[in-house]
């Protein structure tokens, strides 16, 4: 096999979900090592990690929680994914009446 046939049999190997949970688990991890390093001054580490864990957190129950109600399979990566991209687009909370408002968007 060339190495066109290897490189497109790795790519299939890998669903669209995985390769983005694995590219937004990156940019996270990025994120936390540059503010724990003092590189950006956007918020605290602390604040940081709690808002991505709300989110993240957030989005499974609710997803868990609306396929009971609908009787539909679990899907966990789409649920991880959408809490990774509030934690991007959404501002991180300066009091802790902000973290009620992170959970209700997720």
């Amino acid at each position: 096999m060339n190495f066109i046939h290897k490189f497109r049999a790795l790519i299939d190997s890998y669903t669209m979900y995985a390769v983005t949970l694995y590219s937004l688990r990156f940019l996270v991890a990025a994120a936390l090592i540059l503010r724990a390093f003092n590189v950006f001054e956007y918020s605290t580490l602390l604040t940081l990690t709690l808002s991505i864990l709300l989110l993240v957190v957030t989005s499974l129950v609710t997803n868990i929680a609306l396929s009971k109600l609908y009787r539909i399979p679990v899907n966990h990566e789409s649920a991880i994914i959408t809490g990774i991209i509030l934690f991007f687009i959404l501002a991180m909370p300066s009091t802790g009446f902000d973290y009620v408002g992170l959970a209700l968007a997720a």
